[in-house]
């Protein structure tokens, strides 16, 4: 998988905002915040086990520096860990799908595609490339950041994996050869069970947990947006209105009003959705109005 390829050769992805996520910036402690159960003693193991993307260094007890990507991808290990799944399956696949170069893929023939997805987990780990897999998965969160799409990751019991764009039962995925392969893997699956795990809810988490200086240091959200987030926070947001005016030729505009108190929360989601407009006031009588460009089309 090269997302930047999936997106459409002709869609500017962020590299600056790459580079920010991969520089590294967080340690262990960090996950204190999200889930005291992320521990040193549980990302040993999960290293000792093959599924993380950076490795811990030989002369140091203690874990190095990790970068946001790395940091996402403990968290979604996480949620799979609080769902009880297996990891072996499910982290094979995401091996499989990103850490192979995507002219390979293509050359592959179906029967060494078939011995690769029947390998075990450990005799699966010299085949791919965990730098890639890093790379891909770093071009996935710049998508989310980038065009404010959620992005979910869906296993299916089939061993089909999928990555669903945009929440399709509400406003549709956003790129249509993407929806169009969404569905034809459903209607393949007889629509059977799937595990899903939503990479921009972790993001989100991450947002609503932390404070602005870790928000601001790695662009996650623009100057206007943390503004917001910062009266929200101080309990100083006495109106927020946001629009969205999802798909075409069939319009849907959603609009809510906000309060700060007892939703102050919720706030930080909606700066990671696919808004057009945002008009905020706050206690004091500052108002604000951003407007994001949605000329931007997520198809080749």
């Amino acid at each position: 998988m090269d997302i930047r390829q999936q997106m459409g050769s002709n869609i500017p992805l962020d590299q600056t905002l790459f580079n920010t996520l991969t520089e590294k910036k967080f340690t262990v402690k960090d996950f204190k915040d999200i889930d005291e159960a992320i521990t040193y003693r549980t990302i040993n193991y999960w290293s000792e086990k093959g599924y993380l993307l950076s490795l811990r260094q030989e002369t140091d007890r203690d874990w190095r520096k990790i970068n946001f990507a790395e940091y996402v991808w403990i968290l979604l290990l996480n949620e799979l860990r609080i769902m009880g799944v297996s990891f072996d399956k499910i982290i094979g696949q995401l091996f499989l799908e990103m850490g192979i170069p995507e002219k390979e893929q293509h050359e592959m023939s179906q029967q060494e595609a078939d011995r690769l997805k029947a390998l075990s987990f450990d005799k699966l780990l010299p085949e791919i490339n965990k730098e890639l897999v890093l790379e891909n998965f770093t071009w996935l969160i710049v998508t989310i950041i980038s065009y404010k799409t959620p992005i979910t990751l869906r296993f299916l019991n089939n061993g089909d994996y999928l990555e669903v764009y945009g929440n399709p039962a509400y406003h549709g995925i956003a790129i249509q050869e993407l929806l169009e392969k969404y569905k034809e893997q459903v209607i393949k699956s007889n629509f059977e069970s799937s595990i899903s795990v939503s990479i921009d809810g972790l993001i989100k988490d991450y947002i609503q947990k932390k404070d602005l200086d870790n928000i601001t240091e790695l662009n996650l959200l623009s100057p206007e947006e943390i503004e917001i987030i910062s009266y929200a926070r101080r309990n100083e947001l006495a109106e927020l209105k946001i629009v969205y005016n999802e798909g075409s030729p069939d319009r849907v505009e959603l609009t809510e009003i906000i309060q700060s108190t007892p939703k102050g929360k919720r706030i930080e989601e909606y700066m990671l959705s696919n808004y057009t407009d945002l008009h905020f006031k706050s206690n004091g009588g500052k108002s604000l109005v951003l407007h994001r460009n949605t000329k931007i089309k997520l198809s080749k």
